[in-house]
């Protein structure tokens, strides 16, 4: 994948042999399990500008996120920051074909000076659980985390919490049976939440809405900072989820 300063140009590094068998899903940053591992065989191993490319496509805007694939989609968020547009974007993973474009927020990007030159408006990868395409952006000095159908229709749009970028935002989401995790590692407060995908396996539950927030603040033994940073999740016995935080005396637990 080459990005550019305003645009990005995404290369499916496949031999068509291997495309023709079918690629398994891959429906969030570092696969399915979270590890980076793929159970897919003889995969390419070299490539330059020509050799096992499959096909490229330009995208508009810039961005870090990487891409998801589910079925026949291919879903990718970007940020025009020209227009101050933050928007995701599926193509055919067969073709590079767009098959839609659905802009998300429009205006109030944080000021550049708050981002760090090797973070963009659009570095979260997005997750999808076969039915929804679940983004988050940082916009007008906050976290929003947004579902889309498989077609780019809005489903729901949530606030997490307000956010004092000091260099921008990448945490991408992390995927857990019928809830979507949120994790932001921000002054004065750490948080994470765990969304509602699908309020029709949660009764009396609206999807979007939080079933868990859990914040920390200083650790008061030596001042430092305790923050979140996915992924690093594990179900425990009782249906107690862990994950796992990078800085800090032990794992957050959520119920």
């Amino acid at each position: 994948m080459n990005r550019l300063l305003l645009c990005r140009l995404i290369a499916l590094l496949l031999s068509p042999s291997v495309f023709a068998a079918e690629l398994a899903d891959w429906p969030m940053w570092r696969g399915p399990n979270g590890d980076g591992k793929s159970g897919q065989q003889k995969l390419p191993q070299t490539w330059s500008q020509i050799e096992n490319v499959l096909w490229r496509a330009e995208v508009p805007g810039n961005g870090n996120s990487s891409p998801t694939i589910v079925g026949r989609r291919l879903f990718l968020t970007t940020a025009d920051e020209d227009q101050q547009v933050q928007s995701v974007v599926c193509l055919d993973p067969g073709s590079g074909e767009q098959l839609w474009r659905t802009d998300i927020h429009n205006g109030n990007f944080i000021e550049a000076k708050r981002v760090h030159k090797m973070c963009t408006n659009a570095s979260c990868s997005v997750v999808c659980d076969g039915e929804r395409v679940i983004a988050t952006f940082m916009n007008d000095n906050a976290i929003w985390t947004t579902a889309l159908d498989l077609d780019g229709k809005q489903l729901w749009q949530h606030r997490v919490c307000d956010f004092e970028s000091q260099f921008g935002y990448g945490s991408s989401l992390w995927l857990h049976g019928d809830n979507v995790l949120v994790a932001v590692d921000n002054a004065p407060e750490n948080t994470v939440v765990a969304l509602i995908t699908n309020p029709a396996k949660s009764p009396g539950r609206s999807s979007g809405l939080p079933i868990t927030r859990m914040s920390r603040r200083l650790w008061r033994k030596s001042k430092a900072r305790i923050s979140y940073c996915f992924p690093g999740a594990k179900l425990l016995p009782a249906s107690i989820l862990s994950v796992a935080s990078n800085c800090g005396p032990r794992p957050a637990v959520l119920r």
